[in-house]
């Protein structure tokens, strides 16, 4: 009887073996699926913002504003607000901020944006005083939001 309980635990050895392959080839075969069954996890596509600004305004909206307010400019959740409900200001108060965002909010994360030229600044304050007035925006050519 002692060569049959040697081949009992071969058996078994064997279908551990067996079982244990078989278990990590699943594994590492669903990690293979070719590029057509990958399903895209990103988030959806996000409109830009930019489609709604002057041309002058992109150039500073992609160089000085996009890292916080986000690429569809509702800004991101902890950092910056949302663009597209920004305070009614008129150009001049917004030309203001811009050049020294603490002189219109006191705390404001928003850094000056020195880099930016007059035109640029000019630009992006003509844009945000329009996001409060559609008629504004519909006199530019631009549809109101």
């Amino acid at each position: 009887m002692p060569g049959s309980s040697r081949a009992v635990r071969s058996a078994f050895a064997q279908r551990w073996r067996l079982a244990l392959g078989l278990s990590f080839s699943l594994l590492l075969g669903g990690c293979a699926a070719p590029h057509s069954e990958v399903i895209d996890a990103r988030p959806e596509a996000v409109a830009s913002i930019e489609k709604l600004m002057p041309a002058g305004a992109r150039v500073a909206f992609r160089r000085s504003c996009i890292s916080c307010h986000g690429l569809d400019g509702r800004g991101i959740v902890g950092v910056a607000p949302d663009l597209t409900k920004a305070r009614a200001r008129t150009a001049d108060e917004w030309e203001k901020y811009l050049r020294d965002p603490q002189s219109g909010h006191p705390g404001s994360q928003t850094p000056a944006l020195f880099w930016l030229n007059a035109d640029e600044i000019k630009a992006v304050a003509a844009f945000l005083a329009r996001q409060n007035d559609p008629v504004a925006a519909a006199s530019d050519g631009e549809s109101p939001r």
